[in-house]
């Protein structure tokens, strides 16, 4: 299940194996993301499928399940060491 592999968990592991250097997760509560980015930006992410829909008064967004599927593949290709 992808909550077991949550982004924060990836980043300790990242931290503490073979001397990886420290990263930064920017999710919350699992897979909620700040809305500091650009509205066109957070458009053109729910259009393709890999946000919930940014508008409204909430402060973070929602990923969805492709969206912290493909956040993950991205974070493991930048931040971490093949085995």
């Amino acid at each position: 299940m992808l909550a077991d592999r949550h982004p924060s968990r990836l980043a300790r592991r990242a931290q503490t194996g073979r001397g990886a250097s420290r990263s930064v997760t920017m999710l919350h509560d699992g897979r909620r993301a700040w809305k500091g980015f650009d509205r066109a930006v957070l458009g053109r992410l729910h259009a393709k499928g890999l946000i919930a829909d940014p508008v409204g008064r909430a402060k973070s967004v929602v990923l969805t399940d492709e969206g912290l599927r493909q956040s993950e593949a991205l974070f493991r290709t930048l931040f971490t060491r093949p085995d």
